[in-house]
């Protein structure tokens, strides 16, 4: 397993220009809220994500938490996969791996222990850094559980992040892998979900609905930063990783198994 680990850290240090690429991109999306909230500098994170008034009336633009979300949710998954999978553009060569005798599991894990989090990483320094800059400086004022919040948004970055990793290893072609992490991460969530939800309140399943919006990830981000965090959010945000991961882990099993490397 630690072979296969420094295998992948290797390969992850070789991909050229494409890591300057991502790092210049994590700056670029980290600078967003700091460029949006020049005259916020000095306040707290509760006025920040508009959920305190201060005593000069001033509230926070909670559209810039937003934006910063959907910039996440569009662009870095399939950037993720794309430059994840550049071993893999040319074909068997990426599962030498299995040839040698490794087992499946170990392939897996090695890539999600090192691409993965390497990003996850990346990308909540990208999302949170911000707030975490402000929380420290000036407090986290009235904010409801920050820590919790904290939490949370770790678990869903890491969540987009590890699952961007195995679409890739699931398909094993980079450009389909990125067009794949596109329609799961953003279509899904911006299209399918709202049109279930959509007929499931035509019918009178309101429940049904508010259920149905917790499998979007980029309402559970919003969520995680403007709402309470209740029982509802943390579960359907811890056990939706788990279920998604085991999905993907599945497919890329079975696929090293029956050697399926074309």
């Amino acid at each position: 397993m630690n072979r296969l680990i420094k295998a992948e850290l290797y390969r992850f240090r070789h991909t050229g220009n494409l890591f300057w690429y991502v790092i210049f991109g994590t700056i670029i999306l980290a600078s967003i809220p700091f460029i949006n909230n020049l005259d916020m500098l000095g306040k707290n994170l509760a006025i920040i994500l508009g959920q305190e008034v201060d005593t000069e009336g001033t509230v926070g633009n909670t559209v810039t938490a937003d934006v910063s979300i959907m910039m996440f949710i569009m662009l870095m998954p399939p950037i993720i996969a794309v430059i994840s999978g550049q071993l893999y553009n040319k074909g068997k060569l990426g599962y030498y791996e299995n040839m040698t005798g490794n087992r499946p599991s170990r392939i897996i894990l090695s890539k999600v222990f090192t691409d993965g989090l390497i990003f996850a990483v990346l990308c909540m320094f990208a999302m949170l850094g911000f707030y975490f800059y402000i929380a420290s400086v000036n407090g986290t004022g009235t904010l409801d559980n920050p820590v919790g919040k904290l939490v949370l948004e770790m678990i869903l970055i890491t969540h987009v992040s590890v699952c961007s990793v195995m679409i890739m290893m699931t398909v094993r072609r980079p450009g389909v892998a990125g067009v794949l992490c596109y329609m799961r991460f953003l279509i899904f969530d911006s299209v399918v979900i709202p049109f279930l939800m959509m007929i499931a309140g035509k019918l009178g399943l309101e429940k049904l609905a508010l259920h149905l919006g917790y499998l979007s990830m980029m309402n559970k981000m919003q969520l995680g930063l403007h709402a309470a965090v209740d029982r509802t959010l943390v579960l359907y945000t811890v056990f939706g990783f788990i279920a998604e991961f085991i999905l993907w882990y599945v497919l890329i099993y079975r696929g090293l198994k029956k050697k399926h490397f074309d």
